[in-house]
């Protein structure tokens, strides 16, 4: 599957998290879906990339167009990925925490 990128929406950041923040809303959201571990986040200067996308695996469980897809940075690497739809947050490519 191809997932096409439409346009990048703007970017957020920098901020930090300490390891109170990771179970505070929005960041445990999101950091709940990731691969790694939410202490890995920490103490480590973020900022994320906020992009839609079109046929990404939930447009087809929606039955909607494009998907709000963020992507977490630390300096230029890419640390994380998650995407948003109908106020639910999943991991990059639709499992849900």
């Amino acid at each position: 599957m191809k997932v096409y990128f439409l346009y990048h929406k703007g970017e957020y950041g920098p901020y930090s998290l300490t390891k109170d923040d990771i179970d505070d809303k929005p960041y445990s959201d999101y950091l709940s879906v990731q691969s790694i571990n939410a202490e890995s986040y920490t103490d480590k200067e973020l900022h994320h990339e906020f992009f839609y996308v079109n046929n990404h695996p939930l447009s087809n469980v929606f039955g909607l167009g494009s998907i709000f897809v963020t992507v977490i940075m630390n300096d230029e690497k890419v640390v994380g990925a998650f995407s948003v739809k109908n106020g639910m947050t999943y991991s990059l490519l639709e499992e849900e925490e």
